[in-house]
């Protein structure tokens, strides 16, 4: 079992199909990052650091960095976030627009690497 599904089982039951959903989205997209925890989340590495995410009490955070959150910021709006983070209510995360972020996070890597 990898650490990213090791953490998503450690989560409550109802928290933990949310996880997974994310994981199997963020492998999808990006099938070559490599998973690990990082500050005690859930990290995907594609070069370097990609995307983060944790489960809290009452939000699911998404670390994306700063250049991702800008690039997103207007469709935002109705979520909490701060210049590294976004929350998310857990029990309605918008899988689509987190897809987008993890697309954009992987060709600004990419141009990056070259």
């Amino acid at each position: 079992m990898g650490v990213i599904k090791d953490y998503i089982k450690s989560q409550d039951s109802s928290d933990q199909q949310t996880c997974l959903k994310l994981h199997h989205l963020i492998l999808k997209e990006v099938p070559q990052a490599i998973e690990a925890i990082k500050y005690g989340m859930p990290t995907y590495v594609y070069h370097e650091n990609m995307i983060h995410f944790a489960v809290f009490k009452n939000h699911l955070g998404l670390y994306p960095t700063p250049n991702a959150i800008k690039a997103f910021e207007p469709r935002l709006k109705e979520y909490k976030y701060s210049k590294g983070a976004i929350q998310f209510p857990k029990d309605s995360v918008p899988f689509e627009l987190v897809r987008e972020i993890v697309l954009y996070r992987k060709k600004e890597i990419e141009k990056k690497h070259q």
